[in-house]
């Protein structure tokens, strides 16, 4: 290398021609890349694919197989989630999880356990085209376009032992509109059960 800084100067530092097909992803496209992975969910699937981060990135011309191995060798893993819960510290916790965990498991004489929760502003989505089955030698084809048909909330109680689901579309989420939803439980259930409720305690169920 001397020598040849010594004979040619700094040019001698420069990549020389290398064989074999230029690469096409530079820095840019690799950027590109970890900003859609780490920004945003994709629209109409729940995690990215690298087909679809390929067609969200259809402009640099980058094909799945290239990004998956730019993945690869970042060490990004945008299929992957694992959940986590940041909560407060409660010296009672494991008691009252256990409790919790008793019913799941089993439950009490002539009682119900029911698992309620709210769901608000689910985007009401359908595919653009239908999607085509599997055949010999062809893997399915789904459509990624979608309409959209606004938004939709619902509160919903799961029997947690029979898998039974009682749900109420909802225009509000406060104290009120739980108040009713309980009222409809308490009609729709046998009076000689009694009835277990397992649910987060949100601030908008419950009134000042």
């Amino acid at each position: 290398m001397a020598q040849a800084v010594a004979a040619e100067g700094l040019t001698a530092l420069e990549d020389r021609p290398r064989t074999g097909r230029s690469r096409r992803c530079g820095p840019d496209v690799h950027l590109a890349i970890v900003a859609t992975v780490t920004s945003a969910r994709p629209e109409t699937d729940s995690q990215w694919t690298h087909r679809a981060i390929a067609h969200c990135l259809a402009s640099t011309g980058i094909s799945a197989s290239q990004v998956g191995r730019i993945l690869a060798d970042l060490d990004l893993k945008p299929h992957l989630v694992r959940g986590w819960l940041t909560r407060p510290e409660d010296p009672d916790f494991y008691t009252k999880a256990a409790e919790v965990c008793a019913l799941y498991l089993s439950c009490p004489a002539h009682s119900v356990v029911l698992s309620v929760d709210e769901k608000t502003a689910m985007q009401a989505r359908s595919r653009r085209h239908p999607t085509r089955p599997a055949r010999p030698g062809q893997a399915e084809r789904r459509e990624f376009e979608y309409r959209r048909h606004g938004t939709a909330s619902i509160i919903a109680a799961l029997d947690v032992h029979t898998g039974q689901v009682l749900v109420e579309d909802i225009t509000r989420n406060d104290s009120a509109t739980f108040i009713d939803f309980l009222r409809m439980l308490d009609q729709s259930i046998d009076a000689k059960l009694t009835i277990h409720l397992v649910l987060e305690l949100c601030r908008d169920l419950w009134s000042p």
